[in-house]
């Protein structure tokens, strides 16, 4: 069962689906979050979110920062469009770059999904170290539900305050607690931002003293600065921004001191130029249940600014949707960087030798280039920066680094590298690295194979919080491999993971719940635990949740809301789950049937490698069922099932072959791929294969072998074998 970690890439283990048979029926962080729209305003203006109803600068220095920046204005019917959200995310993100140096990622628009979101947040938790800072910009819809008292993101495929696309603030709040960084700060522009850290003290503002400043550093600290309370807020403003916004960036912009506190930019500025401007009252608090320690978020400003009452205007967006823009502090020039000795990385071969400057790097900032690259595909381009971050003490360039030495990405592939740059990552603190190193023990890659040394790594990530530690650790326990088989400490460590934010975790913890195993059986609990899955972004959760609906198993039946989180499973990469939608499509069950859609759908599951969706699409162009009948291409699809170990292709491709369909008539062929069929479980590639031994059609006649084969199809429930059956022997 493989476990592997991939650069912050959720694991490539592979799990076992929920069980639905018939008795049963998966830094420092500040965030800018600007949650943008609601109902009209009493003026008429466009507001944002809906409403059911009621130190010094060396130390600063020390950690880069960072900023995901995501704007949506072009909402799906029946959620109107916004038309400030996308261009106050640009300038924002443009002003922490040009004049505070922040690496900035972006997601606009359709980029702006629900998964893409929490995809970028659970990277950025497995890459970022403890010194580094991390700003959130989120423009776009925002959601209050009254009577629950909870409060919600609506990412773009959201379509309403309902929408299973929805993101909570408990999961953001979740998200913020497991991170490793010192300091987190929220900003949120969104109707009813205020709900998200309710009845939580305020941090104190700081009188610019360094020993003021040097305490906030040093003391974590988790805050949302939210442009109003439970309320309404305006899209609208001045120069091209909502009114939070503007002040938000006046404030960023015209700011004389070179260190200076949220607490100091909220109260000093944002506050009353919000409130004298509009009805909202923006709020700045520690948000509740998020291992806040008495610090403050600190702002450096690297760049002077060219005038005191300039606010940026929009800029052209980035690139690609999700790219990072480096510091202006990089330098043009180039030059090599040194190889290490042995014995400064022992086992570490110094292999990453190029031309790249390093004079204006930072080992951090290295790292962060690095990381951006392998995020482009850019490995060869990562790997040397990679290498000068983890020889300059970035345990989590390492790790990084160790996985492009596993996968052969970018440097030669070479386990033994990779293990001893995993260990150089678990000896510095990462506890990814400690976790990779684990799976590198447990499979014997590059080291050998000690599933009771696998199993302590994992202990060891889990303990630290390392969420995918508890995981493995987990799965360990439930097989037995490396210690004893407990499956109630597997249910344990399962709950660990997903209460530590890996949304795999929860997909396990809810299976061991669907099949009783470590914990009482309780399906209620299975549906409420994969829906988390599904909204953490595990394509397995969603896909389980989905059978769920289909059986009722557990709620009611409803094959509309199958169908929808089957669609997610699919969204998230689960070419299974593609597969599954594609025979909605075409049975019409729970969606309008559509047989063009289902080709669709079949081929994006072949593409990925999953041989039933070959032959599901082989099955299309045979049967001319939304694409062009074909022949010739339904048998090289059923040959491309077959050969992937999918039992109905190699049925299908028998019938070809017997009937010179597509393929050149040959009956021996025939009787090949039908005996690949029944050998792989298809009662009527047992009768197919009967019926040639029977007529002596590619095989030796023997009514003998027919009978055992006809009983066979007759046994797995084909009721044409339980027929022939009794014709060769009625007695």
């Amino acid at each position: 069962m493989d476990r592997q970690t991939k650069s912050g890439s959720a694991s490539d283990r592979s799990r076992s689906p929920l069980n639905l048979g018939a008795s049963t029926h998966p830094i420092l962080l500040a965030a800018l979050v600007s949650l943008l729209i609601c109902a009209a305003s009493a003026a008429g203006q466009q507001s944002r979110g809906l409403d059911p109803g009621q130190p010094s600068q060396s130390a600063v220095a020390n950690g880069a920062y960072y900023a995901l920046v995501i704007g949506i204005d072009d909402y799906a019917a029946p959620l109107p469009k916004l038309k400030t959200a996308v261009d106050d995310a640009k300038a924002v993100g443009a002003l922490l770059h040009d004049r505070y140096s922040f690496r900035v990622t972006y997601l606009l628009d359709q980029n702006a999904t629900r998964f893409k979101i929490l995809d970028a947040l659970a990277r950025l938790r497995n890459a970022l170290g403890p010194d580094d800072n991390l700003l959130i910009y989120y423009a776009g819809h925002g959601f209050s539900d009254h009577e629950a008292q909870k409060a919600y993101w609506l990412p773009v495929d959201a379509d309403s305050g309902s929408s299973p696309n929805r993101i909570i603030a408990d999961d953001l709040t979740t998200g913020v607690r497991v991170l490793p960084s010192r300091h987190v700060l929220i900003i949120s522009d969104s109707c009813y931002s205020g709900a998200l850290s309710r009845d939580a003290d305020a941090p104190v503002p700081s009188d610019g003293k360094a020993a003021f400043l040097n305490r906030m550093l040093r003391s974590r600290s988790r805050t949302l600065m939210a442009s109003g309370g439970d309320e309404p807020v305006a899209d609208g403003g001045s120069n091209g921004h909502s009114v939070f916004a503007n002040a938000v960036l006046r404030a960023l912009d015209k700011e004389s001191q070179p260190m200076f506190t949220a607490s100091d930019l909220f109260y000093g500025s944002v506050r009353q130029q919000v409130a004298g401007k509009s009805e909202q009252l923006p709020q700045y608090s520690i948000i509740r249940n998020s291992d806040n320690d008495e610090g403050d978020f600190v702002f450096a400003r690297t760049v002077e600014r060219s005038s005191p009452t300039q606010v940026p205007h929009a800029t052209p967006p980035p690139p690609t949707p999700a790219t990072t823009t480096e510091s202006a502090s990089v330098k043009s020039s180039t030059r090599t960087v040194a190889a290490v000795s042995p014995a400064s990385m022992p086992g570490i071969a110094p292999a990453f030798e190029t031309t790249v400057d390093t004079s204006a790097m930072t080992p951090a900032f290295a790292f962060g280039r690095g990381d951006d690259l392998t995020k482009q595909h850019r490995y060869a381009d990562a790997a040397p920066l990679l290498y000068f971050a983890c020889q300059g003490g970035v345990a989590a360039s390492c790790t990084m680094l160790g996985w492009l030495s596993r996968a052969g990405m970018g440097v030669a592939q070479d386990d033994h590298q990779a293990v001893a740059l995993f260990r150089k990552a678990c000896d510095g603190g990462n506890l990814r690295g400690c976790n990779d190193l684990g799976y590198m023990h447990e499979n014997g890659f590059g080291v050998a194979k000690d599933e009771d040394e696998a199993a302590e790594l994992f202990r060891k990530a889990c303990t630290g919080s390392e969420p995918l530690g508890c995981e493995n650790l987990g799965n360990m326990y439930q097989t037995g491999r490396g210690i004893g088989m407990d499956q109630r400490q597997a249910a344990t460590f399962y709950g660990k993971a997903c209460d530590g934010g890996l949304a795999a975790g929860c997909t396990s913890f809810a299976i061991a719940y669907a099949s009783g195993k470590g914990v009482a059986k309780d399906l209620n609990q299975t549906a409420i635990l994969l829906r988390k899955a599904c909204d953490g972004g595990d394509a397995q959760g969603c896909s389980d949740l989905g059978e769920m609906y289909h059986v009722g198993a557990g709620m009611a039946k409803d094959e509309t809301q199958a169908a929808l989180f089957i669609q997610k499973a699919c969204d998230n990469g689960d070419p299974a789950a593609c597969n599954r939608l594609g025979r909605i499509y075409q049975d019409g069950g729970g969606l309008a049937k559509d047989d063009a859609r289902a080709v669709t759908l079949f081929k994006k599951s072949c593409d990925a490698g999953y041989p039933a969706g070959c032959t599901n699409l082989g099955d299309a162009y045979g049967r001319g069922f939304g694409v062009t009948k074909d022949d010739s291409a339904a048998a090289q699809l059923y040959k491309k099932g077959c050969d992937g170990g999918n039992a109905d292709g190699c049925n299908y491709l028998a019938v070809l072959y017997f009937r010179g369909s597509g393929v050149p008539q040959d009956p021996i062929q025939s009787a090949a791929f039908a005996r690949k069929a029944c050998d792989g479980g298809v009662p009527r590639g047992c009768l197919n294969l009967g019926l040639l031994y029977e007529s002596g059609t590619g095989v030796a006649k023997d009514e003998n072998q027919a009978e055992e084969l006809y009983h066979k199809a007759c046994e797995g429930g084909f009721d044409e074998g339980c027929k022939n059956l009794k014709r060769l022997k009625p007695n």
